[in-house]
């Protein structure tokens, strides 16, 4: 009695309460065993946007349907797979054997029968006899995998990806990296500025400062790479604020062999949303010196920028003090002409791709497209820049 009571006890502590089916501790042990005797996929399943579900019709309902997954798995699955319920919505099942088609079947019958209540997501990773892997780390490529599958549009069912996985290691990394150098006073940052000339009179205007990042690990790392990661992380808004101090710096000098000299400055969308942006950037103005008409803010066109009333209020109170606001890499994100009547700017950038089609194909549409949007920017008093000129 006393030994069974025990064996009851340590079974209990490896199932699920809810569910009843084994939980994420029995599911290491089982994998472990697995990788020395089988070969087999692990799947991980993932309900899309339980969190609103839960918002929606509360935690019963979310834990009814919890319930109803389970059902299923245990309808759906052949006698020689495991279930799991590992953590909150995400299931496990281990499939032995090497048939691909035996687990897109089995997700399929899965993902039809839940269609009435939710739909699903999942990763899968193979593994064969003899795998280097524990089962945590091949726990973390499933998951690796049902991530992608959430990001490509979720209800779907994705195969792990080596190459996808060391991405996402190497953004991680980088990740890591450009935190330790915003702490050590962003170092591995710096500033190149892209001349700017004036179109009627040959003479340089002035100068856009560009970001740039070398990592300690890997060298020169693109923008198209760290700035997405920067504005995600929330890292651009000290990253930005060392970017406007240091190009105005930078123009200060420049000033006083140029008098009028002006610094084009990207500000991000994240930046946009800090409560005190407009008094960030008017401090750094007066603790530079720089005058406020020396400065161009650029906000990214490939952001949507709807809120016009707010960026209104933003954008007077740094009109006030001298400062133009531009649209960059117009024609490639969400903005329309609409734009141009709704947000009170005073520069339009043209994306370079417009050039490069009229230069590289002669494609008279482009063009066509190009003359338009710089006489519409005449009418309306906007300023015009076309990025990419060269010769």
């Amino acid at each position: 009695v006393l030994i069974g009571s025990i064996s009851e006890l340590a079974v209990g502590r490896m199932v699920d309460s809810l569910t009843r089916l084994w939980n994420y501790d029995r599911f290491m042990e089982d994998m472990g065993k697995c990788l020395r005797k089988e070969d087999g996929f692990l799947m991980i399943l993932g309900i899309d946007n339980f969190k609103n579900i839960n918002v929606k019709n509360g935690r019963t309902f979310g834990n009814h349907v919890l319930k109803v997954i389970t059902d299923t798995l245990e309808n759906q699955a052949e006698n020689t797979m495991t279930l799991y319920l590992l953590d909150g919505d995400r299931f496990a099942v281990n499939i032995p054997g090497n048939i691909r088609e035996t687990v897109l079947e089995f997700y399929d019958r899965v993902k039809n029968e839940l269609s009435k209540y939710c739909t699903i997501s999942a990763g899968v990773v193979e593994y064969r006899t003899g795998y280097e892997a524990d089962g945590g780390k091949l726990y973390q490529y499933a998951e690796n995998a049902l991530d992608r599958a959430k990001k490509d549009g979720k209800n779907k069912l994705v195969f792990f990806s080596s190459e996808d996985y060391q991405n996402s290691l190497n953004r991680i990394r980088l990740q890591d990296e450009m935190k330790a150098s915003v702490q050590n006073d962003c170092k591995g940052f710096y500033l190149c500025y892209q001349p700017q000339v004036d179109s009627q009179v040959f003479t340089l205007y002035g100068a856009e400062a560009l970001l740039r990042y070398e990592s300690p690990s890997r060298g020169m790392v693109g923008p198209g790479e760290f700035i997405p990661i920067l504005e995600q992380s929330g890292m651009i808004c000290r990253v930005g604020e060392w970017v406007l101090k240091t190009a105005a710096a930078q123009c200060q000098e420049w000033r006083k062999k140029i008098p009028d000299f002006h610094i084009s400055v990207n500000i991000s969308y994240v930046q946009l949303r800090q409560e005190n942006i407009s008094d960030v950037v008017l401090d750094i103005l007066k603790q530079t010196g720089l005058p406020g008409e020396a400065l161009t803010l650029e906000i990214t066109e490939s952001i949507q920028l709807q809120d016009y009333t707010y960026f209104n209020k933003i954008f007077y109170q740094w009109k006030r003090c001298g400062i133009k606001i531009a649209i960059d890499d117009f024609g490639t994100g969400y903005s329309s002409l609409n734009t141009l009547g709704k947000l009170n700017i005073d520069e339009l950038k043209l994306d370079r791709s417009f050039l490069v089609e009229i230069k590289d194909t002669r494609n008279q549409n482009a063009r066509l497209i190009m003359e338009e949007i710089v006489q519409l920017s005449k009418k309306l008093s906007i300023f015009s820049v076309i990025e990419g000129v060269e010769t």
